[in-house]
């Protein structure tokens, strides 16, 4: 590694010695002057360090050497100002507490800290003065890569999936579907260089209507590097099976996937397979045996030795192979189609014809394979004007190898035109295995731990959405692919292509490194700054000492040894993430508290740990503290509030947590606090009440606030809130006490008691009500025009709902309100209203005689669910105004005694559910039950009754009622 990511070190050094707490401690330590030398020194070096770059792409050994050299002394730089940094938050805090203890020992720190200052000024004016040797010139443009107008979703037009491969396609297909194949289970290997689709086109495959009813089941494996079969035949079990394997031996693995396939049609995709073992794939053959005639089994490799091997020993009659199907580039047309859609807005070819021209020129370069079309595409089109696009062609373009399969340096050209920010955040990525689902909010906080994401000048800007950012724009310049969405259709999952994590691997150099058993290329040293450890490393902790200078420190999730948590503790001071997740941990050490470089920890599902050490809250840079299913945590540390750079409280599903620290609320940075809890006892000195939420007007996201209480005595401390202003929250739940003792058991408080302070933000999405106790709900829930869910839970005293207002509202849930009266309907224009309701669910509700009439207006509802509702007499037949219902569930409806006629109008409904309604076992039996005509056309049919005095259920299943 050297100037790509050497250049956003020296930007970030520059940045921490302009800034006023180090000018501060500089006047304080009287190291003014030397802070100042630091400057002016890391500012010319950093001026040339794009030719340096340069120079050492060139063959300069010397230049290579000298950057290295610079490397160490950067990064060490880099740790100390981060220490002054830190320890100028530190004297901030004994200022305002008065510690006297603690400033008697700054005399020393401060000698000790003036000599590290000067020695590292000498080291730098000493690499400084070497590069007088290079004859290297200043460069102070970095190359970036400008902003192209995109959709607001940053929705992705995977045109390389679809584009130029429709014939290979119809003929992987053909020999799938072809019947005159002896062999009971046929492999087709294809084969083609890095970056040619062979995984796209087997996906394209694999997901074909033709083979999804053509094959009985469907298994996709992602081999890559060696070949353990035992890793193949788990991972081919869980793609079957819909869910992971408890580890076992390999027969008994073998045994199980054997049941899976035993007498089916199978089709198996053993994708990115590199070992030609021909042992390995001998008894792995053997073991796929069992298939019915015509199983089929596509292996993806860039070997053609591995696709002879494939080829061998072919067991007759039972497991054959044909020759291999040998994957080309894309035709002219289809490159230059590809190339179209990444480099032009839309996709569309512009009027100027010189553009045009130059755009065909350079996609010849890229010999029709889409990985590189792409990559140019997308690289180009951040360039508006024909003569950038010329300067790329004859500067950049040219200097390219004519060998094919040598895409490396082409895929680089992208990322030398990244901004450095985005360079180290590509860089990073690196410490994960290829095949690698990111996660965008996972690597989004690493990014985040290590200074990478810098804040915006609009404060109303977290961090993690410009991080978000920063994920969205590698994702479209292609550094990622096969993005994953969500329901709302935002990102938020994805991997990265091999080569691209070849290229990864390739920018970090030795910085980064992934360990794993027997590696043999696992060399740690002080040169260390990242470390990722893998499934198969077990040598313990101590073994990593030599790395003593790394900054992450990375278990990643199917990593299951023990941790030595003082180990790390003592062996690894600048960790700047550690994340301890599910680690079994029945304590924190004290010695955690020397971490003092860390801005993130993850202590989240570690259900064992009771208590923090006192000790944490001497991490002053700490920003994301994880404790979510802590559930056995009782208590935050007292001097919480020391944590003055803290942002993330993660605390939810933290279920032992009976009260928060006094001073909770001088945490002015504090962004997510997913859990408050009041504290219901006599209040005592270290017991903070509801008036620390009042400045946290930066809270964005989710808040929950438990054993709320009743009654007067409490207004004052709801008007204290102040949610209103907390304008980035989305999610609200508010939970009221239900000890005994309570005003009037169970009776209702006063309506009229001030409840403007727990009035949230008009934007609010998500409103979740518990044990309530008004007769009816607050005025201000009819001004959440906003409301997307709202969740009434055993609010027993409540007699309305105000619905007609909120007609934004897709999910509407009211369970255990057993007062409630929505019979009384007013016409059913509280109902009318609901013109976006999705989903419906009524439980609990012993007047609920009949669905309120004006239901039926609410004719985009897709999933009803009526639950517990005993009075419920029938379902009205205006139900088939439900056009869209998908899903119907009834439970344990013991007065109803009949489906309606309209239910065979319902032709959307998928599936229907009754659960404990006795009469119905009878009744919807299959093609002699009386309301079976009405329910006949759905596709899949549970009927369930619990037989009395019994755990056990008679039931009546029938899934494809066509049958």
């Amino acid at each position: 590694m050297a100037e790509p990511l050497l250049s956003f070190v020296a930007e970030r050094i520059i940045e921490a010695l302009c800034s006023p707490a180090v000018k501060q401690i500089g006047l304080f330590w009287d190291v003014k002057d030397e802070l100042q030398s630091l400057t002016d020194t890391v500012s010319t070096i950093n001026d040339v360090l794009l030719d340096a770059e340069d120079k050492q792409t060139a063959g300069n050994r010397a230049v290579k050497r000298w950057l290295g050299r610079l490397e160490d002394a950067m990064y060490d730089a880099d740790d100390l100002l981060d220490e002054i940094s830190t320890e100028a938050l530190r004297r901030d805090i004994m200022t305002r507490e008065c510690d006297e203890k603690a400033k008697k020992n700054q005399l020393a720190y401060r000698f000790k800290m003036g000599h590290k200052i000067k020695a590292m000024r000498k080291r730098l004016d000493a690499i400084n003065a070497d590069r007088q040797n290079f004859h290297l010139e200043v460069r102070r443009v970095e190359p970036r890569v400008g902003n192209r107008e995109r959709d607001n979703t940053h929705s992705l037009v995977r045109a390389e999936t679809v584009i130029g491969r429709e014939d290979d396609k119809k003929a992987v297909i053909d020999f799938l579907l072809d019947s005159n194949v002896e062999d009971n289970v046929s492999i087709l290997p294809i084969v083609g260089i890095g970056g040619l689709g062979k995984t796209t086109l087997a996906q394209f495959v694999f997901n074909d209507d033709q083979i999804q009813k053509h094959f009985e089941l469907k298994m996709w494996v992602c081999v890559y590097d060696f070949l353990d079969i035992k890793n193949i035949v788990a991972k081919a079990l869980e793609s079957a099976a819909k869910e992971k394997p408890a580890d076992a031996e390999i027969d008994t693995l073998v045994g199980k996937l054997r049941e899976k396939f035993q007498g089916k049609k199978y089709f198996l995709v053993l994708d990115d397979v590199w070992n030609g073992d021909h042992g390995k794939w001998c008894r792995l053959k053997q073991m796929l045996m069992g298939g019915a005639r015509g199983s089929r089994i596509v292996v993806t490799t860039r070997n053609e030795i591995v696709a002879k091997t494939i080829g061998q020993e072919s067991v007759a009659g039972i497991i054959g192979a044909v020759e291999s199907y040998s994957l080309k580039g894309l035709d002219e047309e289809a490159s230059w189609s590809l190339f179209k859609h990444k480099a032009f807005e839309r996709g569309q070819e512009p009027e100027n014809s010189s553009m045009v021209a130059l755009g065909k020129e350079i996609v010849k370069k890229c010999s029709g394979v889409p990985l590189a079309i792409t990559t140019i595409g997308s690289l180009l089109g951040s360039k508006n004007s024909e003569a950038e696009w010329v300067s790329f062609k004859k500067n950049e373009l040219s200097k390219l190898s004519q060998n094919v399969s040598d895409l490396l340096p082409t895929l680089k050209l992208s990322f030398d035109h990244l901004p450095s920010h985005l360079k180290q955040c590509f860089a990073y990525c690196s410490l994960f295995p290829k095949d690698y689902v990111f996660c965008e909010k996972e690597l989004v906080q690493l990014w985040i731990a290590q200074g990478f994401v810098k804040s915006c000048d609009d404060e109303s800007r977290c961090l993690e959405e410009v991080g978000t950012e920063y994920f969205m724009d590698l994702q479209w310049r292609s550094f990622f692919q096969e993005a994953l969405t969500t329901m709302s259709g935002l990102m938020n999952k994805c991997k990265m292509h091999d080569l691209m994590h070849d290229l990864a691997i390739s920018v970090a150099g030795s910085g980064s490194l992934m360990a794993t058993l027997g590696d043999k290329e696992t060399n740690l040293d002080e040169k260390t700054r990242h470390l990722s450890l893998l499934i198969g490393y077990d040598k313990p902790i101590s073994s990593l000492c030599e790395a003593s200078r790394i900054r992450s420190f990375l278990f990643l999730k199917n990593y299951m040894y023990k941790i030595d948590c003082d180990a790390i503790f003592s062996s690894f001071k600048f960790l700047r993430m550690l994340d301890l997740w599910r680690r079994d941990l029945d304590y924190v050490p004290s010695s955690i508290g020397e971490l003092k470089h860390l801005r993130c920890l993850n202590l989240s599902s570690n259900k064992n740990i009771k208590k923090l050490p006192d000790s944490i809250t001497r991490l002053q840079n700490l920003q994301t503290l994880g404790l979510s299913c802590c559930r056995r945590l009782e208590e935050l540390p007292r001097d919480l509030k020391k944590l003055v750079n803290l942002r993330h409280l993660k605390i939810d599903f933290c279920d032992a947590l009976t009260y928060m620290p006094r001073g909770l609320g001088q945490l002015n940075n504090l962004e997510t606090l997913s859990r408050f809890v009041v504290h219901s006892g006599s209040h005592f000195k270290n017991c903070g009440d509801l008036r620390e939420l009042n400045g946290l007007n930066k809270l964005r996201g989710s808040l929950e606030i438990k054993n709320l209480g009743h009654g007067k005595d409490v207004a004052l401390e709801f008007k204290a809130l102040n949610l209103k202003e907390k304008q980035h929250l989305h999610d609200l739940s508010l939970e009221w006490r239900t000890t005994e003792g309570d005003v009037n058991d169970w009776g209702v408080v006063d309506d009229k008691m001030p409840s403007e302070g727990f009035q949230p933000p008009p934007n609010l999405k998500h409103l979740h009500l518990n044990y309530y106790r008004g007769s009816r709900l607050p005025n201000w829930v009819c001004s959440l025009t906003n409301l997307v869910r709202l969740w009434l839970r055993d609010c027993r005293t409540l007699k309305s709902v105000p619905l007609q207002h909120l007609t934004s509202v897709q999910e509407l849930s009211i369970m255990g309100c057993v007062e409630l009266e929505l019979a009384n309907d007013e016409d059913g224009m509280k109902w009318q209203g609901l013109t976006n309701l999705l989903a419906l669910c009524f439980s609990g509700l012993p007047n609920l005689v009949s669905l309120p009439s004006g239901l039926q207006h609410a004719t985009t509802l897709q999933n009803l669910r009526i639950r517990n509702c005993e009075s419920l007499k029938a379902i009205p037949e205006w139900i088939h105004n439900f056009k869209s219902l998908q899903h119907f569930e009834i439970y344990r409806c013991s007065s109803l005694t009949s489906l309606p006629e309209g239910m065979g109008r319902l032709m959307s409904l998928k599936r229907l559910i009754i659960w404990d309604c006795p009469i119905f076992l009878q009744r919807c039996k299959k093609d002699t039950g009386e309301d079976w005509p009405k329910i006949a056309h759905i596709p899949s049919l549970t009927i369930l009754q619990q037989e009395e005095n019994s755990s056990t259920h008679a039931s009546l299943t029938i899934q494809g009622s066509h049958e």
